[in-house]
Formats: structure tokens, sequence, C-alpha cells
């Protein structure tokens, strides 16, 4: 019994990882050199270290667990005492609003059928709220606001018809491409957009 007890309290924590190992699993394959280690260290170490640490007579295998055990109380304990000076302290950082509150409409559109599951409504006018704006680039309200135009990107409108002879990119992506917390003037888009235009004058 003493044995299983060891095995169980060092293997224990391995699970608290095991998602890693999974999604390692996933995203590079089972037989991925790093999904293999990943495992190797947060499964098989700790059963090796219950092995060696359970090899012995019963006396000296609960002097072992004894102590495995006062090891684990006291790192809880410890781990305790910082949670509550944090939490206490206001040192969380998951307690700091740093921009998730939404400015204006929802920009979000769910259309129907098997096209994308959300969308920019044309016309949207949204934005974040930033904590502080140490650089000064946000507005007044540390604010960066963010306009769709009728098409639903972020932008000016598009002159349509295509004027002839003109070459148009759409560049599509996350919010790096948007350019979240950026200004319309300074997204990578418009950016690449002013070198073109003086490439090709």
């Amino acid at each position: 019994m003493p044995h299983l007890l060891l095995a169980l309290l060092l293997i224990w924590p391995a699970f608290s990882l095991i998602g890693l190992v999974l999604s390692f699993r996933s995203e590079l394959g089972i037989r991925s050199p790093l999904t293999l280690g990943a495992a190797a260290l947060f499964v098989g170490a700790p059963a090796a270290a219950a092995i060696c640490l359970a090899r012995g007579d019963a006396a000296t295998t609960r002097q072992r667990l004894g102590g495995a055990q006062a090891a684990l109380h006291a790192g809880g304990a410890t781990l305790g005492a910082l949670e509550i000076g944090i939490r206490a302290g206001r040192l969380d950082p998951v307690g700091t609003r740093i921009w998730r509150h939404e400015i204006g409409a929802r920009p979000m559109a769910h259309p129907d059928g098997r096209g994308p599951r959300c969308a920019i409504r044309p016309h949207a006018e949204w934005g974040h709220e930033y904590s502080s704006n140490d650089r000064g680039y946000f507005d007044a309200d540390n604010t960066i606001p963010y306009r769709a135009n009728s098409a639903g990107f972020r932008g000016p409108e598009f002159q349509d018809p295509r004027p002839p002879h003109t070459l148009r990119i759409a560049i599509l992506g996350d919010s790096f491409p948007f350019g979240e917390g950026v200004k319309d003037d300074d997204v990578a888009p418009r950016r690449i957009e002013r070198l073109l235009r003086e490439g090709a004058a």
C-alpha cells in the first residue's frame, strides 16, 4: 500500500500537464520528438522516481512517503500564502483591466448558411479602451476607434467599380493585419499601400 500511495503522489502532478502533451500530439503528431519528450518528462520521470523511491522495506517506503507528503504540504502552504498575498496586495495581473472593453455597437455579425461563423458588420463603429496611455498614442480617453466600410473591411470605402488598369490586393488575416490597437493610418495594409503607390509614382 505505501508503494502505491508513493507512486500516485509522484505521478499525480503530471496529469495537470497532460493537456500540453495532447496538444503536441494533435499539432505535431504522436511520433514527433517534442511529443515523445514531453510525454517522457511529464509521465515517465515521475513514474521512474516512484519506482526508485519505493525500493526497500515497508518502513523505508513509509519514511519516504512521509517526506514526500511533507514537501507537498509545504509547497501547497507556500503557494496558498503567495496567492493570499497577491490578492490582498492587488498584484494579480488577471484582475488588471487592459482593453477588454468594447466601445460602441457590437461589430460582429453571424451570417446564416455555410459562410464564416462571424464577420464584421458593414458600417460598424467600435473600439478598444486601454488602461493606460504612456506613449500618448491613443485618443484622449485611451481608446482606439475602428470603423468598417460598406463591405465590412476596416478603412475607407472602395471605389466601385474598379478603375481600369488598376490592381487591387486584399490582405486577410487575424488581428495583426487588422491592426488591433493601431490607428487606421498605421495598420500594415495601409503602409503597404503607401509603399506601393510611392514605388509606382
